[in-house]
């Protein structure tokens, strides 16, 4: 005789589940958990059920919990990822995709396990923070200043401070914001990091410690006699294209490096102030 609690028919199955004959049977059939035959009969361990019912999100019980409690406290749904990451379900999928990130099937629906979401999203947060150490660096100052700067009523609501694997991180958008507001601070680590002369011009300087910043990479930004297509277009107050058409007109001198074309600081200068006394003088 089956242990009495321990087992139940498939019949209460159908019962716990609202299910009709057939598709119980199916679902016992499909060995989703452990059975057991005693005088013809099919009995299904409660236990195993239970852990079944658990990780999984398909089957609902007329009375009682909601299904998928296990497979909830260690995966995330594409919904929920969606929501998180303020982005479309579509993304999400191409993310996967893209990342090749681990997930799980589960009733034909892929499910991103949490530690995989939270490595990639502490990645990500990273990659687009820094540490008030890195800030102090990037601004040349010692780090209790930095504290101070953060405290400071005149600064603090410029930042937003998040909380990577237990540490605080200082948004690089809000870096950049805080950057933008003021005179006194400019960045000075860049010459020290990669052996140029400091550049002068603060508007130029900033984009090139922020490019240098998102790109990990020198390889993007010009120098004291070069300026990129990019940089042209930020002194010069103007759209790439117009840039493009004054090089392409012969305006200036410039020169193609690889794939990349770099143009002559100073011959750019000297164009730009002949257009604008010739502005000026109509």
């Amino acid at each position: 005789i089956p242990s009495e609690g321990k087992l139940m028919s498939v019949s209460e199955l159908g019962t716990i589940l609202g299910m009709k004959k057939t598709d119980r049977s199916w679902l016992v059939h499909k060995n989703y958990f452990e059975t057991q035959l005693y005088l013809g009969k099919i009995w299904i361990n409660r236990e195993s059920f239970e852990q079944w019912y658990a990780n999984q999100v398909k089957y609902h019980k007329v009375n009682g919990e909601e299904p998928g409690k296990e497979l909830k406290k260690r995966s995330y749904s594409v919904r929920e990822t969606a929501q998180m990451l303020r982005i479309h379900e579509a993304t999400v999928y191409e993310i996967i995709k893209r990342d090749r990130l681990e997930t799980i099937e589960v009733d034909g629906w892929r499910r991103i396990p949490k530690e995989v979401f939270d490595r990639e999203r502490d990645a990500d947060l990273e990659k687009n923070s820094i540490t008030m150490p890195e800030m102090a660096r990037l601004l040349g100052v010692e780090r209790r200043e930095i504290y101070g700067i953060l405290k400071s009523s005149r600064y603090k609501d410029l930042f937003t401070i998040i909380i990577v694997a237990g540490r605080k991180r200082i948004t690089r958008e809000s870096f950049d914001r805080f950057l933008d507001s003021q005179e006194k601070y400019r960045l000075n680590a860049y010459p020290e990091i990669f052996g140029r002369e400091p550049e002068e011009n603060r508007v130029l300087s900033n984009f090139r410690q922020k490019k240098v910043m998102e790109t990990g990479s020198a390889k993007e930004i010009g120098s004291t006699d070069y300026l990129t297509m990019e940089e042209a277009a930020l002194l010069a107050d103007v759209s790439r294209t117009t840039v493009y058409d004054w090089m392409r007109n012969g305006r200036f001198r410039h020169k193609k490096v690889g794939k990349s074309i770099r143009i002559d600081r100073r011959s750019f200068n000297d164009w730009l102030e002949t257009k604008e006394t010739a502005a000026a003088d109509v």
